[in-house]
């Protein structure tokens, strides 16, 4: 399983993805932004997901 990462947003923000509590063979991934006033989001994905998959689980 990966740790937190951080990327750059094309608008030029920045987006932190953290794993958190393991259930089973899924983890949940929350996603928070530098915009105030933004939610975290949280999704629920396989262990075995990787950056990309994390990141575009959060994208649709």
């Amino acid at each position: 399983m990966i740790t937190s990462f951080r990327i750059q947003t094309s608008a030029g923000g920045r987006e932190t993805y953290s794993p958190g509590l393991v259930v089973g063979n899924r983890v949940y991934w929350t996603r928070e932004t530098d915009r105030p006033g933004a939610p975290i989001d949280t999704r629920l994905l396989p262990v075995t997901a990787r950056r990309r998959d994390v990141v575009a689980a959060f994208r649709k």
